[in-house]
């Protein structure tokens, strides 16, 4: 169930984000991006992940590759968990905001499985 869920997780991150590389990649820090529905920010990688720094003071937590290596999925997260981002960056360094939340936990000790946790906070 963990290995299909991971799975599930970045194949969707996957195909939404090459709805993005797709849209037009303005010079501008954010573009909107929409597919069947559903609105995306999506940047160059070093804007989103300093915007993610600055503006919400989260830092990468977890990162994974998809099974074709045509997109990272990374988590980034404040140091008390309490805001999370899931962003997903293809090969030409173009992330997307995929979903974001508050109060990541993660119980010291204990194996989690954030991916899992993500899903329950986000209702992906």
């Amino acid at each position: 169930m963990k290995t299909f869920v991971v799975g599930a997780l970045l194949l969707i991150g996957s195909l939404l984000l090459s709805a993005c590389t797709t849209a037009e990649q303005a010079s501008s820090d954010v573009v909107n991006v929409e597919e069947e529905g559903i609105t995306l920010q999506c940047g160059h990688r070093n804007y989103v992940v300093s915007q993610l720094a600055t503006k919400h003071q989260e830092s990468r937590v977890v990162w994974g590759v998809n099974h074709t290596g045509s997109a990272v999925m990374e988590l980034f997260a404040t140091e008390n968990g309490a805001t999370w981002s899931l962003i997903f960056t293809d090969t030409n360094s173009w992330s997307c905001l995929m979903s974001g939340g508050y109060g990541l936990r993660i119980e010291k000790g204990e194996k989690v499985n954030l991916i899992q946790l993500l899903v329950e906070k986000s209702g992906v």
